[in-house]
């Protein structure tokens, strides 16, 4: 994530609950050989109102940057956002 990692026990727990809050949809991305979990990518902050809005946002493990995993699962999300979440529809 595009965020410093977490210092402490405190800080982690301060990250979940603002999960466990957050409205949207986040998704598990595994290696397709070892279904290992190797990252997430999905919407946050969804706001269903017309217009609906929301971020995207996705984490992936170092070892796996630049095999193009991020944009094959960006390609299912913003559908999507489009066709179910109705994102940007007024």
């Amino acid at each position: 994530m595009d965020i410093e990692p977490c210092r402490n026990v405190e800080e982690a727990e301060e990250m979940i609950q603002f999960h466990i809050g957050d409205s949207g949809c986040r998704y598990g991305v595994f290696n397709k050989i070892t279904h290992q979990l190797i990252g997430t990518a999905g919407y946050h902050c969804w706001n269903p109102n017309v217009p609906s809005s929301a971020e995207i946002g996705f984490d992936l493990a170092p070892s796996y940057w630049g095999q193009g995993l991020m944009r094959e699962a960006l390609t299912a999300l913003i559908p999507m956002g489009w066709n179910i979440m109705k994102l940007g529809l007024d």
